[in-house]
């Protein structure tokens, strides 16, 4: 039973690994993508696990800054409404990376959740209203600690906003040689740590998604934004 390097079988149940990919940066730039605040990232081929490139956090600035894609800006797919989202992150030490969704701009203002990953310290979600970078417009709505290390890859997942405004981010562990070699189901390993909340400020008809970083750290932080 052959179900191709995206499937697997569990018990007896198929488990596709992605649905579908939304962004592997393999085109080797972020053209489709408009930055919010400092323009502070790019691509790079360093500490890559998957494919040749990933993001990298460019600049070394303490505020918040961040990229967006929005439907029709021309990522390979865009999430549906109350999709899962998985993706790898890395914090480069002191870079406080985050992947943003939900969100969408208006005007270069964006309205966006934000499931953000502090090395040794706590998993953060936050929501950034009338968004143009640094901590206007950013409300903090929950935080839980968990224990990671910087320069190390972990497995991210967020449930996107639903009809009552729930959301959830999740880490996991990442097995770095089964995410290597395709083999996605073995390569996501034990949780670490979870946030969630009921926020209704931001609509769940957004599509748009992105990262983010809201500290001073540079470094390879992003990578392998896709559909579960």
């Amino acid at each position: 039973m052959d179900f191709g390097v995206w499937g697997s079988v569990v018990s007896g149940e198929r488990y596709d690994i992605p649905d579908s990919v939304v962004d592997d940066y393999e085109r080797g730039n972020l053209d489709p993508y408009t930055a919010i605040g400092t323009d502070g990232f790019s691509v790079t081929q360093t500490n890559v696990i998957e494919g040749e490139y990933a993001v990298k956090i460019e600049t070394s600035e303490a505020s918040d800054f961040g990229i967006i894609s929005e439907p029709g800006d021309g990522l390979d797919d865009y999430p549906d409404e109350e999709d899962t989202l998985a993706f790898i992150i890395r914090d480069p030490g002191e870079g406080w990376p985050g992947v943003l969704f939900n969100a969408q701009i208006d005007g270069g203002e964006a309205d966006t959740f934000a499931f953000l990953v502090q090395d040794n310290d706590d998993l953060r979600l936050y929501r950034y209203e009338s968004w143009s970078g640094g901590t206007d417009g950013r409300t903090e709505i929950t935080t839980s600690s968990v224990n990671v290390s910087s320069n190390t890859w972990y497995w991210g997942e967020v449930d996107m906003a639903d009809e009552e405004g729930n959301i959830e981010g999740r880490l996991f562990e990442l097995d770095e040689t089964e995410f290597e070699n395709e083999n996605f189901v073995d390569a996501k390993g034990s949780e670490l740590g979870s946030v969630s909340a009921t926020d209704e400020n931001i609509s769940k008809t957004n599509r748009g998604v992105g990262t983010m970083s809201r500290n001073d750290g540079t470094g390879t932080s992003f990578d392998w934004l896709v559909t579960i």
